[in-house]
């Protein structure tokens, strides 16, 4: 077992909890980004430089990807290596971030102020973390 074949685990600690996150989402986001770009899994393999079935067992969550791979898809992909290592909450939490700039630029001044009130107020009542 080398440290390569385990890259993305690795690379997917958080500094909070230093716990792995959840990685399972990865392969399906590899697919999803190639089919976007309208590659099949031989148009991919050939630019990543591998068999597509290596690729095909990595969509399916079957193979690991090395920190090398993750760097040749990325690549091929045009996305950044750390796209490839999000969890699957923090691309949820990107997303939300950016429905809510969408509809933040929306709003009125009033509309905005009310709205971070409301956040400020939801955010208060959480219970405190223990240290």
């Amino acid at each position: 077992m080398t440290r390569a074949n385990y890259a993305y685990e690795a690379l997917a600690i958080t500094e909070e909890t230093g716990q792995p996150l959840d990685m399972s989402g990865m392969p399906n986001r590899i697919r999803e980004w190639r089919i976007e770009r309208d590659l099949s899994l031989e148009d991919l393999a050939t630019l990543v430089g591998c068999h597509q079935t290596y690729l095909g067992r990595i969509e399916r969550g079957e193979r690991r990807l090395t920190d090398q791979m993750i760097a040749k898809v990325a690549k091929a992909l045009r996305v950044q290596p750390q796209d490839i290592m999000k969890s699957d909450g923090q691309v949820a939490a990107e997303q939300a971030a950016i429905q809510m700039a969408e509809l933040i630029q929306q709003m009125t001044a009033e509309e905005r102020e009310m709205t971070l009130e409301l956040a400020k107020t939801v955010l208060s009542r959480r219970p405190s973390k223990a240290s």
